[in-house]
């Protein structure tokens, strides 16, 4: 059996830590050992879940002197005799790889999945960003990424013509994600303050820059005038939250703007959505996007190349420019005003779902990197 453990930021609510849940439910127990390490502050909001799956979930404080934090890590993993550590963080994964090279780990994986960086790129923060890549490159035995436009947009060079570059979409647990019928959609309704014959435009996501919550907003404002029965719902919390809500009455649609806050029954609101839309500026590969095709919803995005890839073709003249209120605008009304199309667009991404980008699937293929010799992947 084959010992692993995964470093994060911490357990708390976010793309990176639904997928790393994904993994703890599906992987392998006859063939795996799975632990968490968590570098921040505290623990975060699924701990819980974690040590319920049998896992440990342990801390080691990382803060800006990386050397002390190496030297911690490396204990971690000699003392848990670990296998392989896998770290999620990109170019951040740096000290965890030279942890687990300092500590004879066999198997070190260094995962990206975002496409963009939330901080002001100063010079100082480019010289280290650069430093922590080419550490990654020297330490990791694998680079992986959720997406080939992530993927492409990190790693060009020596990693990747070493063949130890390969990409892992994210999975969607079908037997969660499914329509639960009309019932279920006015119960939903009705605990949010929604009308049952509202058209609801649904969103979920942390409230933060890269999210663009207050494009959608002013979407939603130039679209009301038409069609005064229609609802937006924003699902999540985050610092940005406020400033949302704000535009939200700035544009004299506040009332008709439900917030329902940080949720752990995200696959039971979106029953309540008629549309949903992800108006980022970037991400990674999606996970609120895919989960929201599995339930048949007609999906208005981004026109990114990472969200592109988590789309069926058929569906790419759903995506909007970043940021363009107007053409996002154009797509709802469309959406609200032809069922027959916005039905086809739901079934053809539920189908696309349903094929590529099963949850098991997905675990399956990201547990063969974390054994001694990965197969070789033609990314």
């Amino acid at each position: 059996m084959s010992r692993v453990l995964h470093v994060v930021t911490s357990m708390s609510v976010g793309g990176i830590q639904t997928y790393l849940l994904n993994v703890l439910r599906h992987y392998d127990r006859e063939r795996f050992h799975m632990d968490v390490c968590y570098t921040g502050p505290r623990p975060g909001c699924h701990e819980q879940e974690v040590l319920a799956r049998g896992s440990r979930l342990m801390p080691c404080r990382y803060s800006n002197a990386l050397l002390p934090f190496v030297w911690r890590l490396a204990r971690v993993l000699e003392d848990g005799r670990y296998d392989a550590v896998c770290d999620f963080t990109g170019d951040f994964a740096a000290g965890s790889m030279a942890a687990g090279r300092l500590a004879g780990v066999p198997t070190r994986v260094a995962f990206y999945r975002s496409s963009g960086i939330q901080y002001r790129p100063t010079l100082a923060r480019r010289t280290v960003a650069r430093c922590l890549h080419h550490a990654v490159v020297w330490n990791a035995t694998q680079v992986l990424s959720n997406s080939e436009s992530n993927l492409a947009s990190a790693f060009a060079g020596t990693a990747r013509r070493a063949g130890r570059c390969a990409v892992v979409y994210n999975g969607v647990d079908l037997g969660r994600f499914v329509p639960l019928g009309d019932d279920v959609r006015r119960m939903v309704r009705a605990e949010l303050h929604l009308p049952a014959d509202a058209c609801v435009i649904g969103h979920v996501g942390s409230f933060t820059p890269p999210k663009a919550q207050e494009v959608l907003v002013r979407a939603f404002a130039r679209l009301r005038p038409s069609h005064p029965r229609a609802r937006l719902l924003l699902v999540g919390d985050g610092p940005l939250r406020r400033d949302v809500e704000e535009e939200a009455r700035r544009l004299d649609v506040g009332g008709a703007v439900a917030f329902a806050g940080l949720r752990a029954d995200v696959p039971r609101l979106l029953n309540a959505m008629d549309v949903f839309v992800l108006p980022s500026r970037f991400e990674g590969f999606p996970n609120a996007l895919i989960e929201a095709q599995a339930m048949g919803l007609p999906v208005i995005a981004s026109d990114r190349p990472e969200i592109r890839e988590a789309m069926p073709r058929e569906n790419h003249d759903s995506l909007v420019a970043v940021g363009d209120a107007a053409a996002l605008e154009r797509i709802l009304r469309r959406c609200l005003e032809d069922a027959g199309w916005a039905a086809g667009k739901g079934a053809i991404g539920a189908s696309f779902v349903r094929t590529h980008l099963d949850i098991s699937r997905s675990v399956e293929e990201f547990c063969r990197f974390l054994v001694r010799t990965p197969l070789p992947c033609a990314s």
